[in-house]
């Protein structure tokens, strides 16, 4: 495959990346039962989410931006553009790949901690399925922009044997 084809794919995959912040990417439940459940683009830019209370009342209630989930997705963008790029910017078109993957992973532990820490154990946040594949999908990027400015290097073989031996003594 031709270092620009490559670097095109690594483009549509991190445009693929954009497309997951669409899907669910928290799922909070308490006490087993699904409370609410949040898309990457919700959380990278906030939302109002319908809470309600024991007798059933109910108020919206602000949740606001996930400054991890919009680097996250700067980072894919960057990465998109970077990858189209081409070569030249190969190192970093992988480090906005490797960047947003870490970006998603320490947004997984902090809404989980942030969910603790306001309900005191009562909510439990678990990753969505466009969370896993963002992360999934960051990190082929990643190796796909790596190996896009690669050229195989041709070992070349001697065509006859050395007149002379080195000595060893």
């Amino acid at each position: 495959m031709s270092a620009p084809r490559t670097s095109r794919s690594a483009a549509l995959v991190f445009g693929a990346v954009m497309t997951t912040f669409l899907f669910t990417f928290a799922n909070v439940s308490c006490q087993g039962q699904r409370v609410a459940s949040l898309s990457g683009a919700q959380l990278a830019f906030g939302t109002q989410v319908a809470k309600s209370d024991v007798w059933g009342n109910a108020k919206q209630e602000n949740v606001p931006a996930e400054p991890f989930a919009l680097f996250a997705l700067i980072a894919a963008a960057g990465g998109t553009a970077l990858a189209l790029i081409g070569r030249a910017v190969r190192r970093l078109t992988v480090a906005a790949g490797l960047g947003g993957a870490f970006l998603l992973l320490i947004l997984i532990g902090k809404l989980d901690r942030d969910a603790t820490l306001q309900s005191s154990g009562m909510l439990q946040v678990s990753p969505g399925f466009g969370l896993l594949l963002a992360i999934v999908l960051f990190l082929v990027a990643a190796a796909m922009a790596w190996f896009a400015g690669r050229s195989p290097q041709p070992t070349v073989m001697p065509s006859r044997a050395p007149d002379k031996l080195p000595d060893v003594t």
